[in-house]
């Protein structure tokens, strides 16, 4: 039986927290818009969305996270195993667009990085900060990859990029215009969740450790054994459920620390970015467009043998926006002091504008209604 009440349908991708907490300013744009919303997520995300908003949704989604090593190599070795699979994934997401679109009236498809989720007869948009590939696996390989990423961008009806242009840029060629994708491509700026800014001045340091295992663990060990003893300017928050080890506990007693899903939404998060300047983590580029744009001295270790993040731990330290350190040279003093000494860039681009989300939005909703019709 169908549900004749029009609904969104949005969906991202889990590879970490990023993409879900990017997609917020969207969540919140489709709710001031007074949409009914259905989002197909994993049980975790749905956990985190559920303290968050109100009235949503859920159809619950296989994990689609890859697999990682302990080393370079090995990351690189195993995600070019899984390549193919993440391509059957498409080929899965698509049929369960096609269930929902049996149940539901469905008005309007949003996806964050998952090529799977289009319908041919549905208004559908999917987000994205790579239009050029980098697979840290050679030219040739993102020559293919990009052919393939070129095609599976071509059948949604338009591609936001989740980046400015130019000096705006925090993506830098990642996300530059790319010839060979046959639908309009708009970059909408960047995705910030957030409303507080940095703390400036503040001797705190936030430490926020999410992604893929298992190098989040071999990261959040490398710090925990570094960690100074009774330093209460330490806030660590991490993005699992996984219990630390005894020897980490009596290590950290002293310390402020939390699981990322354990947070009281939104708003428990935004007061602990609101109390410090400082903030250390991974790479991820969500995590690194809200660092920027809010004003936080960042500190990234990028995950080893994934290229996008290398690649934009060096770009944005370049412009300096960020002070990055290679895992394999990590040391957690050396890094405050070289950070502390570092000429951060303070002219920061501004996040999208929620106007310009909703007119993007309502357009694409317009286009839906005179299909219909």
């Amino acid at each position: 039986m169908s549900n004749k009440k029009p609904l969104v349908v949005l969906s991202m991708l889990n590879w970490g927290f990023g993409h879900l907490t990017r997609c917020f300013p969207i969540i919140l744009s489709l709710i001031e818009l007074k949409k009914q919303l259905l989002i197909v997520c994993t049980p975790a995300q749905q956990e985190v969305l559920a303290k968050s908003f109100d009235g949503l949704i859920f159809f619950n989604a296989a994990d689609d996270a890859p697999k990682y090593g302990k080393t370079k190599a090995a990351t690189l070795f195993k995600l070019s195993l899984q390549a193919p699979f993440q391509l059957m994934k498409v080929k899965r997401d698509n049929k369960i667009v096609a269930r929902l679109s049996q149940q539901y009236d469905i008005e309007l498809i949003i996806s964050d990085n998952k090529y799977g989720f289009y319908h041919p007869e549905i208004p559908s948009v999917i987000l994205t900060h790579q239009l050029n590939i980098q697979t840290g696996l050679g030219k040739w390989v993102d020559a293919v990859a990009n052919r393939i990423n070129r095609k599976l961008l071509s059948r949604f009806n338009e591609v936001w990029v989740v980046d400015g242009v130019g000096l705006n840029s925090l993506a830098g060629s990642l996300s530059a215009a790319s010839d060979n994708i046959q639908v309009p491509v708009k970059w909408i700026g960047s995705l910030n969740r957030l409303q507080t800014q940095a703390q400036k001045g503040s001797e705190k340091l936030l430490i926020i450790l999410s992604g893929p295992e298992p190098q989040r663990t071999v990261l959040e060990e490398l710090i925990v054994n570094q960690l100074p003893v009774n330093n209460r300017h330490i806030t660590f928050i991490r993005g699992t459920k996984k219990e630390f080890s005894v020897q980490a506990l009596q290590k950290l007693s002293s310390l402020q620390f939390t699981n990322w899903i354990d947070l009281a939404g939104l708003a428990e998060i935004e007061h602990l970015l609101s109390q410090t300047e400082w903030v250390m983590g991974r790479a991820g580029y969500t995590s690194l467009m809200e660092w920027i744009t809010g004003g936080w001295k960042s500190i990234v270790i990028p995950t080893p043998g994934q290229a996008e993040q290398e690649y934009l731990a060096c770009y944005l330290m370049q412009r300096g926006w960020v002070f990055s350190v290679e895992q394999n040279d990590f040391n957690l003093q050396n890094c405050i002091k070289k950070a502390a000494a570092f000429s951060y860039n303070d002219i920061r681009p501004a996040a999208a504008d929620k106007n310009e989300i909703k007119a993007l939005i309502a357009s694409l909703l317009s286009s839906s209604s005179n299909h219909i019709e």
